[in-house]
């Protein structure tokens, strides 16, 4: 008999967001998603997107303010779902396995959306996702990607979190890559949105000051930059 408790039955309550996407940090994370995730999705506001690991459904909240009309999304907790419909009004969203779905689904998808879900998997459970996903894009299609940085300092978005199993560099998101079969993709830091006078005091400090020190620190311990990217999560764009 299976004794270990599932983390995820109780997850929104138990977590950082314990309370869901409150007024304030859903508006700041339309501003987010606006600034680092929108410019990489299709133009076309037909094209067929899926997110796995979709939580309370703010990036698909997000693509529908936008105008995309053909998003869904998939999550194993049933208490995320639920926040999704009941606080953000985002009703094509369903409570399933994300593997199971995939090994299930027959459709094929534009764009595949994986904001922070592969930390929650350990090395060869997501080489073997992300194959799946691989399966259910369409020609040209494209896989979203925020996970932790491993190059962080102190590493907040990873130790917050008692289901992370993982963070990420450049070399090791572009190893799990490889040996998953994608061949075209890119990463990116995800730093502080350079909006008004207190972010804008952040956004200078951090490339004029900090990105400088961790980067002369890289330098001196390691004679190389690795990767380059210091915020606390990275985003991947992987091309089909």
């Amino acid at each position: 008999m299976n004794t270990e408790p599932d983390l995820f039955e109780n997850y929104l309550t138990t977590s950082v967001l314990s309370l869901g996407p409150g007024k304030d940090k859903y508006e700041w994370y339309l501003k987010y998603f606006d600034y680092h995730l929108l410019p990489h999705f299709p133009k076309a506001k037909d094209s067929r997107i899926l997110e796995l690991g979709c939580g309370c459904g703010m990036n698909i909240s997000a693509l529908m303010r936008n105008g995309y009309e053909n998003v869904s999304g998939v999550d194993i907790s049933s208490e995320q779902i639920n926040c999704a419909k009941s606080k953000l009004g985002v009703e094509s969203v369903i409570v399933a396995d994300a593997f199971k779905y995939l090994e299930s689904n027959t459709e094929k998808y534009d764009v595949v959306l994986l904001i922070d879900i592969l930390e929650h998997f350990d090395a060869e459970a997501t080489v073997s996702f992300l194959k799946l996903v691989r399966s259910v894009l369409a020609k040209n299609g494209r896989v979203i990607i925020q996970t932790p940085c491993a190059f962080s300092a102190f590493m907040p978005n990873y130790f917050r979190d008692i289901t992370h199993k993982r963070a990420y560099t450049p070399q090791s998101m572009t190893q799990t890559l490889l040996m998953s079969g994608y061949k075209q993709f890119r990463h990116y830091p995800l730093g502080t949105i350079p909006n008004g006078i207190k972010n804008g005091i952040r956004w200078a400090l951090w490339n004029l000051l900090i990105v400088p020190a961790i980067y002369t620190f890289m330098l001196v311990a390691y004679g190389e930059d690795m990767g380059g990217i210091y915020t606390a999560n990275m985003l991947t764009i992987v091309d089909a």
